[in-house]
């Protein structure tokens, strides 16, 4: 027998995208011809380049909204998106379905129950849902979408967060029957390869890896980044990630009078070269599933500075053990970590190689074995099999 499992996701140009990249890696944990892997796509990519014959798209464009609001267009979306997924489930005829975000986790499990499907689900939280749900949402579909995410989440076959207080609190607000498993984010087997840096010229740089939006907290970065621009002289801030905040965020450098000492790339493929050209990764954002980004630069050994924010960044630093944890919105403290890493040679040593150990936790291997106890157990129950082939995996 064969396992056939589909992945379905609103988009790839995040961190969901490196996410999919990730669990592609199971094929190669599987014997020939075990598993068979299609990953569906809600939106056509704005920015990474994917050319690989599992992925299909629903979308050529961009149709998805930053913020949902209840009109005719989205609903109408939402429907064409319903039978689209529809009919590639009776094409490709799963065993499971592996959903990995809210507006996915909706379609696969409202499909599911409509048309009487017989696929075993999978949904995975990625983000802060609270946080997600409140800025996303328009005002009157706040509740009924935390209602229907609650109601399909109870009815999905397993559940995952990528951070354990989250999946804590998931179940408590939501009133889930069972705590969610807590599995680490895939950090894909590149990011532990060779990989080498661009020139710097002498340049202190500090990097971010974040899309340009509310979540991220740019604003606390630059207002930081000014205090180190004063203490540091030949200190240098690089932005790489695209959103709808670009052009304010450069309008407050300006405004800070660092526009000359920051760096805006725009979104970058692969962005490890950059990483590997900085002294200091920061994330500032006010929210967090489990960053990737912090991961991705970590593997390359980079020292870390992010804010103590729910969920990943305390989880994958702990108390200042692999980086420097601050409080979120403070922009003093923000920039006293930052200078005390660009300063200290010492101590900006210690936490990169703290940074590769805590890196290594999360193996694209050592976290899809943990995917395929999962994938196992709903085969199991789906077939009817106390052992199947996937055992001998």
């Amino acid at each position: 027998m064969k396992l056939k499992l589909l992945v379905l996701q609103r988009s790839v140009d995040g961190g969901t995208g490196t996410y999919a990249e990730g669990l592609l890696g199971l094929k190669k944990m599987f014997k020939p011809g075990q598993l068979i892997m299609k990953v569906l796509v809600l939106e056509k990519p704005l920015f990474r380049t994917i050319n690989i014959r599992e992925y299909s798209f629903f979308s050529q464009k961009r149709e998805i909204p930053d913020k949902y609001s209840l009109n005719r267009k989205n609903i109408q979306m939402f429907i064409r998106e319903g039978m689209w997924f529809k009919k590639a489930v009776q094409n490709f005829k799963p065993d499971i379905v592996l959903s990995s975000d809210p507006h996915s986790i909706l379609i696969s499990e409202a499909v599911r129950s409509l048309f009487n499907l017989k696929y075993k689900t999978i949904s995975v939280i990625h983000n802060n849902l609270t946080k997600v749900i409140n800025i996303r949402l328009g005002k009157y579909l706040r509740k009924p979408v935390k209602y229907s995410l609650a109601l399909f989440l109870n009815k999905s076959d397993a559940v995952v967060t990528v951070a354990k207080k989250m999946s804590r609190d998931l179940s408590r607000d939501l009133k889930l029957r069972k705590i969610p498993t807590s599995i680490g984010e895939i950090l894909p087997a590149r990011y532990f390869e060779k990989r080498t840096a661009v020139e710097t010229r002498g340049k202190e740089i500090v990097i971010s890896t974040a899309r340009l939006d509310v979540q991220k907290d740019h604003v606390t970065l630059l207002r930081a980044f000014k205090i180190v621009a004063n203490k540091i002289p030949n200190s240098e801030l690089w932005l790489v990630g695209d959103g709808p905040l670009k052009n304010q965020l450069k309008s407050l450098a300006e405004k800070l009078g660092i526009s000359q000492r920051v760096k805006f790339f725009g979104w970058v493929q692969n962005p490890t070269k950059l990483l590997d050209s900085s002294k200091v990764f920061v994330l500032s954002t006010k929210w967090e599933g489990l960053p990737l980004s912090i991961l991705e630069a970590m593997a390359g050994g980079i020292p870390v500075v992010a804010s103590n924010c729910n969920y990943g960044p305390s989880e994958i630093i702990g108390k200042n053990k692999y980086g420097i944890l601050v409080p979120v919105g403070n922009s003093n403290a923000l920039a006293e970590a930052i200078v005390k890493l660009l300063s200290d040679g010492t101590k900006r040593k210690h936490y990169s190689n703290m940074a590769k150990i805590r890196a290594a936790d999360f193996l694209q291997e050592k976290i899809l074995t943990k995917y395929i106890k999962i994938l196992e157990e709903l085969f199991n129950i789906r077939y009817n099999r106390p052992d199947t082939f996937i055992s001998e995996i």
